[in-house]
């Protein structure tokens, strides 16, 4: 349950369920409240080294491989058109 906002770029707030559990991040990178990018603990992996990771590979909103995954995509369907 989000009880704030992490009102700039690169802030993030902390995502607590009902039960009073961290379930994970709320990281604000670009600025824009709305384009929140949610992070959570994965399988042997903290909190804190998955928004480690996280920043390590984001520059934009989305992880860079994926980025770039999508500009490809999108300039193959230009060519296609």
């Amino acid at each position: 349950l989000l009880t704030e906002k992490a009102p700039e770029e690169n802030q993030y707030i902390e995502v607590i369920g009902n039960s009073g559990n961290l379930l994970g991040l709320a990281y604000n990178v670009t600025g824009f409240v709305k384009n929140a990018v949610y992070i959570s603990v994965g399988h042997k992996i903290t909190l804190t080294t998955a928004l480690d990771i996280f920043k390590s590979v984001t520059k934009y909103r989305n992880c860079e491989p994926i980025r770039q995954a999508d500009l490809l995509s999108r300039e193959m369907v230009a060519k296609l058109a």
